[in-house]
């Protein structure tokens, strides 16, 4: 069981937050045939191991995490739903890649020195999210002088200085540009893209967005859980059929207490689509599920 604290990402930041936010997506045709009459219906799988994101702070608890560790729990949460390990791939309905670890939020020189700069973030660029520059944005632009930037309105500036502010300009743009490919690589590993791009279409940013955009600059332990399809291939790759994206703090709590909380979320939305991300408190219970032996193959490349 777990109850939902909202149907938005509001954010309840705090060391050793329980919660757990999701993105879900799925095929509608493959959801309606899952949960025929409401009930799952049984499917089989193997596992692959997906890409293995480490961070940049050391973390034993993760370090220390085979794929097997990982996978056997995910089995045990899985079979509440009727997915079932299969004895190899060719008997197998699904391939369930895993992808896991945390994510490596970069801040940058600025943000240590206490200063404030307004700027574009590229970042939900490169991740399919763009908001229309602000009305102040704009007055600022029509203000400049054809053919000039901010730096050749002061031509009496002694040289020095002006190499002194063309340095610093450099400095932060490079800044700026480490600082975006983080988040947007972020982004895309909580499985945020869609919300934000559904947000950047508000006039105004919401409470929402602010704790989505939060989420980035925190180190936060994630499991992605991508599903291809093997009977019904129409390519030469199978469909994919659903993606999980489960994420949590990592402060405070290890990477093997996580996996228990994000396990036991993930049940509830697994195969099913989610319009929004959402927040869940998972309540953790005690018992087992006896299933067969786990099958891994491969790395996925």
């Amino acid at each position: 069981m777990f109850s939902a604290c909202a149907l938005l990402h509001t954010g309840c930041a705090g060391l050793g937050d329980p919660a757990v936010i999701v993105s879900s997506s799925a095929v509608a045709d493959y959801t309606a045939r899952k949960f025929q009459d409401g009930r799952p219906v049984r499917e089989t799988y193997v596992f692959m191991p997906g890409r293995y994101y480490p961070g940049a702070t050391v973390d034993r608890s993760l370090e220390r995490m085979s794929f097997r560790q990982l996978a056997e729990p995910l089995a045990q949460e899985l079979a509440r739903k009727q997915y079932f390990p299969a004895p190899d791939l060719k008997s197998a309905d699904l391939l369930i890649v895993v992808h896991w670890g945390v994510t490596d939020p970069r801040i940058s020189s600025s943000e240590m020195r206490g200063q404030v700069t307004y700027h574009f973030d590229a970042s939900m660029s490169d991740a399919g999210v763009d908001r229309p520059p602000s009305e102040t944005d704009a007055m600022f632009a029509s203000n400049l002088p054809e053919g000039h930037d901010a730096l050749t309105l002061y031509p009496d500036l002694p040289n020095d200085a002006v190499r002194a502010m063309e340095f610093e300009e450099t400095e932060r743009l490079t800044d700026q540009l480490g600082g975006d490919m983080a988040n947007a690589n972020a982004i895309l590993l909580l499985g945020y893209s869609r919300q934000l791009r559904q947000l950047s279409e508000l006039p105004f940013i919401t409470t929402a967005e602010l704790a989505l955009r939060s989420d980035l600059k925190n180190e936060r332990y994630f499991i992605v859980l991508r599903a291809y399809d093997l009977r019904h291939r129409t390519g030469r790759r199978p469909r994919v059929l659903w993606t999980l994206h489960l994420n949590m703090r990592s402060a405070g709590v290890n990477f093997r207490e996580a996996m228990a909380s994000m396990g036991d979320v993930a049940v509830h939305y697994v195969g099913r689509n989610v319009d929004q991300v959402e927040t869940a408190l998972p309540k953790l219970k005690q018992g087992t599920v006896t299933i067969g032996e786990v099958k891994i193959i491969g790395e996925a490349k």
